[in-house]
């Protein structure tokens, strides 16, 4: 049986992800979620081959860096107060790093650590602004904050899918590509998320 490389990697990204979910208690599934609407993002835009790859490991490991943080501030039941984002913030660069000192992986780093870039630079950890987030690192932005907002959290309520998808569209421009946010809207119409 000849290796596939891009199978074992897949299936360690899915690995490593579910255990990272393990420490958080509302994070379960998450990973494979952001993926997988992040796919279907990725595959109506038409990107090619190699950047759905790339999309699919980076969006498996987007948040690998939380695996850093603290247990009392991943599973905190109420706000966070500043000093504590400020840590959960640092998991982008954290988990960038962990994912660069893995040869078969470094070419996914950039795009582990620019997936809190905000369209209007206003985003972290460097502030960059429109294209020069990597495509991938805006769907999975896009991904990310859907899924986050229609799930259960310790301290709100999840929103609706039409409300998510609402939030997401008032933010577009700011923290999300409109083109993004565009091809998003046409997969939520013809897909079940």
């Amino acid at each position: 049986m000849k290796f596939d490389k891009n199978k074992f990697l897949l299936e360690f990204a899915r690995q490593l992800a579910f255990l990272c979910e393990q420490r958080i208690k509302f994070c379960h599934g998450h990973a494979v979620s952001v993926c997988n609407i992040s796919m279907l993002i990725g595959n109506h835009m038409k990107l090619g081959k190699e950047k759905l790859r790339k999309l699919q490991l980076s969006a498996l490991l987007h948040d690998v860096g939380k695996i850093a943080v603290r247990d009392t501030i991943l599973n905190k039941a109420t706000s966070l107060e500043l000093e504590e984002y400020e840590e959960v913030k640092k998991h982008a660069l954290l988990g960038a790093e962990m994912i660069k000192k893995i040869k078969a992986l470094e070419d996914i780093s950039g795009i582990v650590r620019q997936h809190h870039e905000h369209f209007d630079g206003m985003g972290y950890p460097d502030c960059l602004k429109k294209e020069k987030i990597l495509i991938q690192a805006r769907i999975i932005s896009v991904a990310d904050a859907f899924d986050v907002i229609t799930s259960v959290s310790s301290y709100r309520k999840p929103l609706s899918r039409a409300q998510a998808l609402a939030e997401i569209e008032h933010n577009a421009r700011r923290q999300f590509d409109p083109q993004v946010v565009c091809a998003f809207k046409e997969v939520c119409n013809t897909a079940a998320i």
